[in-house]
């Protein structure tokens, strides 16, 4: 048998229901609500870890807690940790730009991790699109951010490959900043937007 929370309504069920943890995952659905929290046994299950663990099978005995919560307000919440994301990256970024002119290793890993958190808050925004039903065009700060920002993104990406550091470091240092405040205003639209229409 396994403990089952969704929601803090605790049940117990038969283990062997379930094909995988995908299949457990699916079934606990609740109806016009989003996954926001996993713990197994206690311990926290980021959300990015979950596809990982679909084709797991229980062995029984597990206790699986799950918070299901309503989209806008829960989107929210994740806009909120874009934004602290972003006011990171924004005072790291002459840090990066400085040590990369001395070719520091660890600091160009870094820059391949920003890549991957870049693309993560433009998914972001897609998915504020898809549950407000606006477009770009709605938006007052992103007015002219496309091409320009996958255009930087590209050049970014270029000049690491060509190993054009003097190129790199001005990118960071001196174009990227502007496009994160961008990214950061319109968050800030987005959340009051959100926030509105979910009354």
């Amino acid at each position: 048998m396994i403990q089952v929370s969704v929601n803090g309504r605790v049940k117990e069920e038969d283990e062997k229901i379930y094909q995988n943890f995908g299949d457990f995952i699916a079934k606990q659905q609740v109806k016009g609500k989003v996954l926001a929290e996993v713990k197994i046994n206690g311990h926290d299950i980021p959300l990015s870890a979950l596809k990982e663990l679909e084709l797991s099978v229980f062995e029984g005995d597990e206790k699986i807690e799950l918070v299901f919560k309503e989209f806008r307000p829960f989107t929210v919440e994740l806009i909120g940790n874009v934004k602290n994301y972003l006011n990171h990256i924004t005072t790291r970024l002459p840090f990066y730009a400085e040590r990369i002119l001395s070719g520091d290793i660890e600091a160009l890993r870094e820059i391949n991790d920003l890549g991957e958190g870049l693309n993560s808050v433009l998914t972001m925004k897609e998915n504020i699109f898809a549950i407000s039903g606006c477009q770009e065009t709605d938006f007052r700060s992103l007015k002219g951010l496309e091409p320009a920002f996958s255009e930087l993104l590209n050049e970014i990406n270029e000049s690491m490959g060509r190993k054009d550091w003097v190129r790199l470091s001005t990118a960071l240092s001196h174009e990227l900043p502007d496009k994160l405040k961008t990214f950061s205003a319109f968050f800030d639209e987005a959340t009051v937007l959100l926030q509105t229409n979910s009354m």
